[in-house]
């Protein structure tokens, strides 16, 4: 009779997840996994063959963590769609900053980044922008350096805002974008706003 299998393939992900949520990705390896599952190294390869198959079903699950927020965002009826994203964003980065240093925190060549521009959600959020297609992307993409920054020095520590604190910098930051491209399109007298 065949032993009984005690190790199943989810077990392995949830514990790699878990390793790489508590410490980082580099902290994710064989021992490290058998041992906190008490278990030979034997099943890990034998359900992903290598731990880089293991890595990428790790990265897998924590784009499907981090879009489960995204999503969350756009039920959100108090903030305007660009901000409800900027606001979930941070805050994946506040409860899961491993998850969030793997995701956007990697060399953009790196095959386990997102990337702005490939990140599932971009399509999206570039419509609820109400701006010509190529000013809506260039108010994106400085939107994106202020909430990414953010979201990184609250994901290394750096910096702890408020979420009173965070909203008021997205508001302010979106405005003075918009201000900036009517602008610069004719359609706001520049002396007007100051």
């Amino acid at each position: 009779m065949p032993n009984k299998i005690k190790v199943t393939k989810e077990d392995i992900l949830n514990c790699a997840l878990t390793i790489t949520k508590k410490t980082g990705i580099g902290n994710v390896n064989a021992r490290i996994i058998a041992k906190e599952l008490n278990c030979s190294i034997q099943p890990i390869y034998y359900y992903f063959e290598t731990m880089d198959n293991l890595r990428k079903q790790i990265v897998h699950e924590a784009r499907k963590i981090y879009n489960s927020y995204i999503e969350d965002s756009k039920k959100d009826p108090d903030n305007p769609a660009f901000k409800a994203v900027g606001i979930a964003y941070i805050k994946f980065a506040s409860l899961e900053p491993n998850l969030f240093q793997l995701l956007f925190m990697s060399k953009a060549d790196n095959e386990f980044g997102i990337s702005a521009k490939i990140d599932e959600n971009y399509d999206y959020i570039l419509s609820t922008i109400d701006a010509p297609k190529e000013d809506a992307k260039r108010i994106y993409e400085a939107i994106w350096i202020t909430t990414h920054g953010m979201a990184t020095m609250i994901a290394t520590g750096f910096m702890k805002p408020t979420p009173g604190e965070i909203s008021d910098i997205l508001t302010f930051v979106f405005k003075g974008l918009v201000l900036s491209t009517k602008q610069e399109n004719g359609g706001v007298n520049k002396n007007a706003e100051n």
